[in-house]
């Protein structure tokens, strides 16, 4: 009886090691240059200097098109389904309404708008973009901060899917 346990206990440990994965692969692996590390799935493409020159040059044709009251080619910039979160307003949702708020700006003819980005990061085809903003708006110069979201479409082009932005707070007299 006591042979017939030890038969058991052997065979049982020699399932468990051999259930277990070799720590370099198998010797026919290794022959083939396979170290037996577990290779990652490919992850998205890496964000190239080009995609950032990119997203700043959708940011630069926002502004200019705001400071020249061209609010179609500012909409143009966002994704059919962008959202808009701007300070003090609703969240605008889809490019038609999108289009009507910038239009709004627009025509508010705002002076020496500028972004300055302070960070633009992505991988694959989307991307964010976040930094500092200010304008001139009525004779009072503004200053805030904003976020950016941008998805790269089929065509190539990069387009807003979000923006966010707030206003600074007026500085205490």
């Amino acid at each position: 009886m006591h042979h017939s346990f030890e038969v058991a206990a052997v065979v049982a440990l020699a399932l468990v090691v051999a259930c277990q994965p070799a720590p370099n692969g198998s010797a026919a692996a290794r022959a083939a240059g396979d170290t037996g590390a577990m290779s990652a799935p490919a992850g998205p493409a890496a964000f190239s200097a080009a995609d950032e020159a990119a997203i700043q040059a959708v940011d630069s044709t926002w502004a200019a098109s705001i400071e020249k009251g061209d609010g179609p080619a500012a909409t143009a910039l966002y994704a059919d389904d962008a959202v808009l979160l701007g300070s003090d307003t609703t969240t605008i949702s889809g490019k038609a309404d999108i289009g009507k708020a910038l239009d709004g700006f627009a025509k508010a003819r705002l002076k020496n708008v500028k972004l300055r980005e302070t960070k633009v990061e992505g991988r694959g085809d989307l991307a964010y973009t976040y930094g500092a903003f200010s304008m001139i708006a009525g004779g009072t110069e503004a200053h805030g901060k904003y976020a950016e979201v941008l998805k790269r479409q089929p065509d190539g082009r990069w387009k807003y899917v979000v923006d966010s932005w707030s206003y600074d707070p007026a500085p205490k007299k």
